[in-house]
């Protein structure tokens, strides 16, 4: 039975607090010269009138542009956080208006456009006007750097565009540009983000053929490629040999490389040995390393092993992190499947816990938290839940996954009309995405489509 006493969770509060505690000093912001006002607690950098840009350098140029890498990379990093979009878009859009002001002025060289390259990926934006300058470079006579490519082929990898990293990749093949360390972990992180294992490891066979030194996030994209755990060890054995430094992050690639073990009877045990390992070559453990261990035991449906590993961070002196409190939840949504009528109280317990030490705004746990309720039927529990989901909170009801756990929830209690509403809704919203009526089906289909006609008609129209 899953069941965090009292004791428990004071002692995690208390690691919490003594976390923040030590991370609580931030250094202040400055107003130098060149920022103007902005959105928020975020200042835009200001550029002076024209003739005070046209005597300015190409590596002033890069200076100023690269003042936008800080504020668009810290609002792409919290997309959880209300208005972080809203603030973004006009943001990108006044660094491109800045951009043409410094071309217009003869100052923008290959400096200032990587410097623009680098804002603009970093914000999630590779659009076709990132995408050509490379083009715009070369027209003016100038060779894009490796720099520039690594930025751009970054930014296409995260959003898993292959075909046009590989675009890219070839022009800069074409302009004598050698790939380096950066380049080739750009490849990987495509090909992991397609879930193209193999082509990773392909990716890291023809960096070594090249003598392309690894880093640290070059073995963590390999080793979470492996399939299992021996393949997992020739690349640790690799790495004992080119003389790196082994790291916690490298074990949680392991972690994620047993995950996709074939034989599913072997995953768990496979991440006991890989738990053991960590211990024997003393890299950890680490938050990461206990998450890696709790999802192991949660997705074979051993939930009192969840508990007890969750146990076992709290005594290391471990910070419970949100995705620890998700994992725990998740598993208690098992555990009510399963028959356990306690485990809807041990969910509360952690929901209520997460939320009171400042995990309010992470919506990965009203949706597991939603999912117990569920697995128990609970209709007024989860009509509650939602109803507090309001201000900032109001776009968490509104997810798929938070939508599709309530038709689930409607469905099994047999209020059809009410499920019928949430189809006809979500199928409003993807068919404006541009999803076909039969991906909206499919998309629908985790549970029994009783409406199949109403969501038709509102995906056809």
């Amino acid at each position: 039975m899953l069941s965090i006493g009292a004791g428990g969770w004071a002692r995690a509060a208390r690691v919490r607090l003594q976390g923040r505690a030590a991370t609580s000093a931030a250094p202040g912001r400055g107003t130098a010269h060149g920022w103007g006002a902005g959105v928020g607690r975020h200042r835009w950098p200001a550029l002076p009138d024209d003739e005070e840009v046209r005597v300015w350098t190409d590596g002033e140029a890069s200076t100023y542009l690269a003042r936008y890498t800080p504020l668009v990379q810290a609002l792409f990093d919290s997309p959880g956080r209300a208005g972080n979009v809203t603030q973004r878009t006009p943001l990108l859009r006044r660094m491109t208006h800045d951009l043409h002001r410094l071309e217009q002025a003869g100052v923008a060289g290959a400096m200032a456009y990587t410097a623009y390259v680098e804002a603009m990926c970093r914000g999630g934006v590779v659009g076709r006007v990132v995408r050509g300058v490379p083009t715009k470079l070369r027209g003016r006579g100038l060779t894009p750097s490796r720099r520039v490519y690594n930025a751009l082929l970054q930014g296409l990898a995260v959003h898993g565009r292959v075909q046009d990293v590989w675009a890219a990749r070839c022009e800069m093949r074409a302009d004598g540009v050698a790939p380096d360390v950066f380049t080739y972990n750009a490849l990987m992180t495509c090909f992991v983000q397609r879930r193209q294992w193999e082509a990773v490891l392909r990716v890291f066979a023809v960096m070594k053929h090249e003598g392309v030194g690894a880093n640290d996030l070059t073995y963590d994209r390999v080793l979470a490629s492996c399939p299992g755990l021996p393949a997992a060890k020739q690349v640790l054995e690799h790495m004992r040999r080119a003389g790196a430094n082994l790291k916690p992050s490298h074990f949680v690639s392991m972690f994620a490389a047993c995950r996709r073990d074939v034989d599913v009877a072997q995953r768990v045990p496979t991440a006991v040995r890989v738990m053991d390992m960590v211990r024997a070559l003393k890299v950890g453990p680490t938050g990461q390393h206990y998450d890696a261990l709790m999802a192991a035991y949660k997705e074979d449906g051993d939930f009192a092993r969840v508990e007890a590993v969750m146990h076992d961070r709290v005594k290391d002196g471990l910070d419970l992190s949100p995705v620890t409190y998700t994992l725990y939840i998740a598993a208690c949504a098992g555990a009510v499947t399963n028959g356990e009528a306690a485990a809807v109280a041990n969910a509360e317990k952690c929901f209520h816990h997460a939320v009171g030490h400042g995990l309010q705004g992470y919506a990965r746990l009203y949706v597991e938290m939603l999912r117990v309720y569920t697995a128990a039927r609970d209709l007024p529990k989860a009509t509650l839940l939602t109803a507090s989901l309001h201000g900032s909170l109001q776009h968490v009801a509104q997810t798929a996954a938070y939508q599709l756990l309530l038709r689930r929830l409607y469905l099994d209690l047999g209020l059809s009309q009410k499920a019928a509403s949430v189809e006809a809704a979500l199928a409003v919203r993807w068919a404006a995405l541009g999803l076909s009526r039969r991906q909206i089906v499919q998309r629908l289909a985790s549970a029994p489509l009783h409406h199949s006609r109403e969501v038709s008609r509102v995906a056809g129209s």
